[in-house]
């Protein structure tokens, strides 16, 4: 698999950061490839998207879909984001939830509560392509 455009789409409008791992530094992806925030000089958008496409020190940063039943943090706050689905955090409704994303059961809104906590539905962190939040 390779990282494309429309793994990474979807959670734009909620502020999906990837981090540097030379540097060790975290940066919202939207605000990096439309300013270039990290260069010297803006190289343009395409530039700064195919640069977080496709370098090898650059990665996303995403929730597993193990942590739907665990308590994580959000803007300050602790959430157990099952509940947003009405489930309650066990690991019955871990394997439920899991089913749906793999399974593409989800509804629109459903997906959308999974992009807003940068919920890993793509599998890119067990291809490589994406680090998990901690």
């Amino acid at each position: 698999m390779e990282l494309e455009l429309k793994h990474l789409a979807p959670y734009f409008p909620y502020n999906l950061k990837f981090i540097d791992k030379v540097a060790n530094r975290q940066f919202d992806a939207l605000s990096w490839i439309i300013n270039g925030a990290s260069q010297p000089h803006n190289s343009g958008f395409k530039n700064n998207l195919d640069q977080l496409l496709r370098d090898q020190e650059l990665r996303v940063l995403l929730h597993s879909l193990s942590d739907l039943t665990k308590e994580i943090e959000v803007n300050g706050s602790l959430i157990y984001p099952c509940r947003f689905f009405g489930l309650e955090p066990n690991e019955k409704h871990q394997i439920f939830l899991t089913t749906k994303i793999v399974e593409k059961w989800m509804s629109y809104k459903e997906m959308e509560v999974l992009f807003k906590h940068h919920f890993d539905v793509f599998g890119l962190i067990d291809e490589g392509l994406a680090l998990p939040l901690i």
